[in-house]
C-alpha cells in the first residue's frame, strides 16, 4: 500500500484552503473554515469527543445549489499515510447531522472518524438541514438538497479540495452508507454513476413513494376506518398479556411480550355478545354490501 503525506507544512496547507483561489472557483460553494486537528475532536453539536484520531485537516464548507439551499459539508483529510483514497459516507434517518463518529447503536454506519482512521480522506453532509427541524419538508429545493443533491454536491467539493490539499487527485472514490445512506449510495449509483467507483449500500431505503404510501396506508386503517377506543384497546392489551405473557418470559402484570411470535391470541373472544357495551368488547366486522 503507497501512503501519501500532504508535505512538510501541513498545518499552513490546510489553513491555505481558505483562501486558494482555485477553490474559490467552485460554484454556490464558500469554505467556512479550515484548520488542523490532532488526537482528539469534539463535535460542535455536542457529541462525547472522539479520541485517538491522527493528524487530519478539518474543511467546512457551506453548498448552495439553490437559493434555498444551506448544505453544509466536511472534509477530513489525514496529514499523514493517506491510502490516496476517499471515502463519501452516508446519513440515517432524516439527515440532518454531520456523520462525525458511529453511535452506540449503529455500529454498520460510515462515519468520518472511521474513513480517516482507516487512511482515507472522508467527506460528510447535513444534507441541508438541522435534524431538529421539520419545516424543510414543505421546501422543494431542500427536498431535492436531501434527496439527491447533498450528496453529490459534498463530493464534487471534496475531490477539488483533496486534489488541493495532497497535491493529487484520489485514486479511488467510494461511497458508504446504511439504511438512509444506502438510499444514497443507490442514488449515486443511479444519477451520479460518474461520482463513485464503488458503493457500498448497506439496508437501503428504496423506492420511498411506495414505503411511504404503504405507511399512510398503514395509519389511516389502524387510526379512521378501524379507530379503538382507548377502554378496547387496554382490554385487548390486558387479555393479550393474560393470554401470553408467562408463555415467552414475560409477567402477566407486563407491559409487553418479550416474544410476540409465541402469541397465539385469538380476537374472537372479545367479540361483543347480544346487548353488551361496545365499549368493552370487540364489534364483528360489518359485511360489504
Amino acid at each position: 500500500m503507497i501512503l501519501f503525506a500532504a508535505g512538510a507544512a501541513a498545518a499552513d496547507t490546510c489553513s491555505d484552503l481558505m483562501t486558494n483561489a482555485a477553490l474559490g472557483a467552485l460554484p454556490n460553494t464558500a469554505i467556512t473554515s479550515a484548520r488542523t486537528v490532532s488526537g482528539t475532536f469534539t463535535p460542535p453539536n455536542g457529541g462525547m469527543p472522539i479520541q485517538g484520531l491522527p493528524s487530519f485537516c478539518r474543511v467546512t464548507a457551506m453548498l448552495t445549489p439553490s437559493p434555498a439551499s444551506d448544505i453544509k459539508i466536511e472534509i477530513w483529510m489525514p496529514v499523514n499515510g493517506w491510502n490516496g483514497k476517499f471515502e463519501g459516507v452516508g446519513n440515517g434517518g432524516l439527515g440532518g447531522t454531520i456523520s462525525y463518529t458511529n453511535l452506540p447503536n449503529y455500529l454498520d454506519h460510515a462515519s468520518l472518524a472511521d474513513a480517516i482512521m482507516s487512511g482515507y480522506a472522508g467527506a460528510s453532509t447535513d444534507t441541508g438541514h438541522v435534524s431538529s427541524d421539520r419545516t424543510w419538508l414543505a421546501n422543494q429545493e431542500k427536498e431535492k438538497d436531501y434527496g439527491y443533491r447533498a450528496i453529490h454536491q459534498m463530493t464534487v467539493t471534496a475531490k477539488a479540495v483533496i486534489q488541493k490539499f495532497y497535491g493529487r487527485a484520489a485514486a479511488r472514490s467510494y461511497f458508504n452508507g446504511c439504511s438512509t445512506g444506502g438510499g444514497q449510495g443507490l442514488g449515486e449509483a443511479q444519477i451520479y454513476p460518474e461520482d463513485y467507483d464503488g458503493i457500498l449500500a448497506g439496508d437501503s431505503q428504496n423506492i420511498l413513494t411506495h414505503s411511504r404510501a404503504s405507511d399512510i396506508w398503514a395509519s389511516q386503517a389502524a387510526n379512521k376506518d378501524n379507530k379503538l377506543s382507548e377502554a378496547v384497546l387496554s382490554l385487548v392489551k390486558a387479555t393479550v398479556l393474560k393470554q401470553c405473557g408467562a408463555k415467552d418470559g414475560s409477567l402477566e402484570d407486563g407491559f409487553l411480550l418479550s416474544d410476540p411470535r409465541r402469541c397465539r391470541f385469538k380476537s374472537e373472544q372479545l367479540a361483543c355478545k347480544e346487548r353488551q357495551d361496545a365499549a368493552t368488547c370487540l364489534t364483528v366486522p360489518r359485511q360489504s354490501s
